[in-house]
């Protein structure tokens, strides 16, 4: 075992000093004179922060109403009826059409001694809120709404001059149905009184809707009697 081991070594350095020849075959080039090569590349779509999603998919205190739960045996007088159950906002409804309703979120607004201050309006995506922070809910059509979101925290500056938050209005939209007239009035106590028609449908391949109302309301105390007619249309 002794005079075997030595002979191993001197077999295995001459085995790996000796130079190893190396082998190459040569690849052959393919044509591609007669072959289109197209590279199509996938379109990136960009958009900004306010844009559709799942509620669940964003990180915001969002509460939405539908148009069911907005016209359901409500007179559609005042916004305090269709959000008193959403959380984070108050309205108060004065019943003075001159004043309108005061809306606070989260505690911010309601300071304000008339209209609205410190919570933005939009309808349809136009802003009622001026300059100044003051809203208006005199043009609001209640009646032919379809859908209201309301945005609460400080994610409502993506809008701009809002602090306490976002009232998003939109119109209810034109069903893709023949014409379809629906008549609708409402009587109360201190003498209420509101006749609403509305005209809906498709004529000539366009969908349409119309909505007319009139109000007339006495009020419960003196110098309170109110009376207003609107008509908007989609």
């Amino acid at each position: 075992m002794k005079t075997i081991l030595p002979a191993c070594g001197v077999l295995l350095l001459l085995l790996f000093s000796h130079p190893l020849p190396a082998y190459a075959w040569p690849q052959s080039t393919p044509d591609t004179t007669d072959v289109a090569v197209d590279h199509v590349l996938q379109p990136i779509e960009v958009t900004a922060t306010r844009y559709i999603r799942e509620i669940l998919d964003i990180p915001y205190a969002v509460d939405r109403v539908d148009r069911d739960e907005i016209q359901r045996a409500e007179p559609g007088l005042s916004l305090e009826e269709s959000v008193r159950g959403l959380p984070g906002i108050i309205v108060n409804n004065r019943n003075n059409v001159s004043q309108g309703d005061r809306i606070s979120i989260r505690g911010l607004g309601s300071r304000a001694s008339f209209g609205v201050r410190g919570v933005k309006l939009v309808l349809d995506g136009i802003p009622l809120t001026m300059a100044d922070g003051q809203s208006q809910l005199n043009n609001l059509d209640l009646t032919s709404a379809g859908q209201i979101e309301v945005l609460r925290g400080p994610s409502s500056s993506l809008y701009g001059n809002a602090a306490g938050g976002v009232i998003q209005i939109r119109t209810e939209e034109a069903p893709d149905r023949p014409l379809e007239v629906t008549p609708r009035f409402i009587t109360g106590s201190h003498g209420l009184r509101r006749l609403q028609g509305k005209a809906a449908g498709t004529a000539g391949g366009n969908r349409f809707l119309v909505n007319f109302n009139t109000l007339r309301f006495d009020g419960f105390r003196d110098h309170a009697f109110a009376r207003s007619t609107g008509i908007n249309s989609v």
